[in-house]
């Protein structure tokens, strides 16, 4: 008892010595408004089947690499590109690049494969359901299609006089190398993207670049997707691919709040604010409510915690809406925080807490114990 009579005494005889803005004699009061937030109030849950797929076949996914292997094999076997050739110092390790590429793809593409079991075939556990293709069957189709037309139009001319005479053939050799190292590089980064969202699942967690997949299920309109929490209950290869069971958490209701931090005043500040609690108000209103909020719940996530209304005495309540220090310091309870030496407010501001910073206007040097507030 002795300690809370201590530091509410100490508060009350630093309050009048506090400027809002600099040269301002308004009391800055005990709460900042920090920043806004949704609070979520209530929490659904929606099972979700995935099945991550592809209607490739792993012999056809080979076939179409010996396709690329055969492209380079005709590239590197045209008469003007032999070795010892000029155009050959130039122009055959052109494609190094996306020969490299196409590499690194192919045994990513075999890996995918991995994540199958010929032996299970597993149908979907949950009505709301989605596939999630993991091969683009027409980029490969289209980009392999594409550099066997322009690898063609490279045959005919017999000799590095009949090329570099014709302005045509050389424009078509440099468009050939640019697809080709282009469409290795497109095969490549797509491949390795669903990899390494396979192998997040596999371990079951949700990688985040997948999110934008689940709105577009029609079991999931209006659900407020940007605040969901996906939980990875299975992952299972069979027939088709891996089977994953999800499910996926939203509030059911929010409100747009705005955060109150507590102001210390040498050290001294209102008691209440945790890890878990906080001090807040709704969007237009002066009402300032103390809250327990859960950011560890299945579901939930930091974008839209979960909080319950905590007891807050009623005059110090009151003091907080109408900012009356005087019954304010008599009804809240205070203690000890530790701050920071400067927070940026929600309107931009600066709130300065530490003693050690040296606070300067222009060329004018402000002599003044914090807080200090600087618009």
């Amino acid at each position: 008892m002795m300690c809370i009579i201590e530091v509410t005494f100490l508060l009350t005889q630093m309050l009048g010595m506090c400027s809002a803005f600099l040269g301002s004699p308004n009391s800055l009061g005990l709460l900042a408004e920090k920043e806004k937030f949704h609070m979520g109030t209530g929490t659904k849950a929606v099972r979700v089947s995935l099945k991550a797929t592809t209607d490739i076949t792993k012999e056809q996914m080979e076939g179409h690499f010996t396709d690329m292997t055969n492209i380079v094999a005709s590239y590197n076997s045209l008469p003007y590109l032999a070795i010892g050739t000029t155009l050959a110092i130039k122009y055959r390790s052109a494609i190094l690049p996306g020969s490299n590429y196409i590499t690194s793809a192919k045994d990513l593409y075999m890996h995918l494969y991995t994540f199958m079991d010929a032996g299970k075939d597993l149908p979907p556990l949950s009505n709301c359901s989605v596939k999630y293709y993991l091969i683009d069957t027409s980029v490969i189709l289209e980009g392999k299609t594409l550099l066997q037309n322009q690898v063609e139009k490279l045959v005919g001319p017999l000799t590095e006089v009949e090329v570099t005479s014709d302005t045509t053939k050389l424009l078509n050799l440099e468009r050939f190398i640019s697809s080709f190292n282009s469409i290795g590089a497109s095969w490549y980064t797509q491949v390795q993207t669903i990899v390494s969202e396979m192998d997040i699942l596999d371990g079951l967690e949700f990688p985040q670049s997948m999110k934008g997949r689940l709105e577009t299920l029609s079991c999931m309109a209006g659900q407020g997707h940007e605040f969901e929490t996906v939980t990875v209950i299975s992952s299972t290869p069979g027939k088709q691919g891996l089977s994953i069971e999800l499910d996926v958490g939203y509030p059911t209701a929010m409100k747009e709040m705005i955060r109150m931090m507590p102001i210390p005043y040498s050290g001294v500040g209102i008691k209440g604010e945790t890890d878990n609690m906080i001090f807040a108000r709704e969007v237009g209103s002066t009402i300032v409510k103390h809250y327990n909020c859960s950011n560890d719940l299945i579901y939930v996530n930091d974008k839209a915690p979960i909080c319950s209304e905590l007891p807050l005495a009623e005059g110090c309540k009151n003091g907080l809406i109408v900012n009356d220090m005087e019954k304010a310091t008599k009804k809240c309870p205070f203690t000890y925080i530790t701050a920071p030496m400067a927070v940026r407010l929600l309107d931009d501001s600066i709130l300065v807490l530490g003693d050690g910073l040296t606070v300067t206007v222009g060329t004018k040097t402000i002599y003044q114990a914090p807080p200090l507030c600087y618009p």
